[in-house]
């Protein structure tokens, strides 16, 4: 069974939530990659909007990504053998 998430959480509860550091919360928060607050000597966060972040993040980096590794594998005649050598590309003739 899932657990209730609250709807205001703090920087650990979220850390928690994402497995990862506190401090890594708070840096994404300053960098407004996790929608985030300041209140007092620490960050509020909605878990609505942390969620949805997550999402887009995955949604918008993920295409990116694969079609980065698919234009260097290309470009580099990818053979999973060559351990990183790149072989050169075939010589186009003058028609």
């Amino acid at each position: 069974m899932a657990a209730t998430l609250l709807p205001i959480m703090n920087a650990e509860q979220v850390a928690t939530l994402l497995e990862c550091s506190k401090k890594t919360i708070e840096d994404h928060a300053r960098k407004g990659t996790i929608p985030g607050a300041k209140f007092g000597d620490g960050w509020v966060f909605s878990a609505d909007l942390v969620i949805e972040a997550v999402k887009q993040q995955s949604i918008n980096k993920t295409p990116a990504k694969l079609s980065q590794k698919t234009v260097e594998a290309v470009a580099l005649n990818f053979n999973p053998t060559s351990k990183g050598k790149s072989k050169p590309l075939p010589k186009l003739t003058a028609m």
